[in-house]
């Protein structure tokens, strides 16, 4: 690219917020430019668990958790030490909700509701459920040579390159087996399509040792 360029809007950064701006900004007419200092797109976002504490969502509304609009609001001033809310805190608490509706309905962006996900702490106003959501998951292939450009997962939280998430994904890591791994043929990601006995043996190891550790 040579020469200044003119846009409406320039957002620096491509993780979750950054991208998330220029997806609104674009659909509501806007001429958008991302800038990214990295290789890679996904910015810190892409090495996140990617749950979103979102209270009163509608998909936490579809499911009937519907709870008082206060609520949120007494959890996190106690959790801040009672610190008054300043207008960017309401501002999330109230255009929280529109955002996952409006990503929902007009993107290829879906979600899936923790309504069985707490608050983190038992402090007044407190939530046991549904204020929670996460990305559903995305077929890569339909991304073309996009796929390519993402943040690769850390090894950390990922198992042979693929992210593991809270709640079915969790689930099904600690409850897989080398044997099943050994049968199924068509795992695909971003960087590997096929495992050796080697590397399904070695990823049991992990699993058992992780196991272990949770029951101690």
């Amino acid at each position: 690219m040579s020469g200044p360029v003119k846009v409406d809007v320039l957002v620096v950064g491509s993780g979750a917020a950054g991208l998330s701006a220029a997806v609104t900004a674009a659909m509501h007419g806007a001429s958008v430019m991302v800038a990214e200092k990295a290789s890679v797109l996904g910015g810190t976002s892409a090495w996140s668990g990617g749950w979103l504490w979102i209270p009163r969502n509608p998909l936490a509304r579809a499911e009937g958790i519907d709870e008082a609009a206060d609520a949120p609001l007494t959890y996190l001033q106690h959790e801040m030490g009672g610190e008054a809310a300043d207008i960017r805190l309401q501002t999330f608490l109230r255009y929280g909700p529109e955002m996952v509706e409006f990503f929902h309905q007009r993107t290829a962006v879906q979600f899936l509701s923790g309504s069985a996900m707490p608050d983190f702490h038992p402090s007044p106003g407190a939530a046991n459920g549904g204020r929670s959501v996460t990305a559903q998951p995305y077929d890569g292939r339909l991304l073309g040579d996009w796929l390519h450009r993402l943040r690769p997962p850390l090894e950390t939280i990922s198992l042979g390159g693929m992210g593991i998430a809270g709640g079915a994904d969790m689930a099904h890591f600690f409850n897989v087996s080398v044997d099943y791994l050994l049968g199924v043929s068509d795992i695909r990601y971003a960087f590997k399509t096929s495992f050796t006995r080697d590397e399904l043996i070695a990823a049991e190891a992990v699993i058992l040792t992780l196991l272990d550790m949770l029951r101690r």
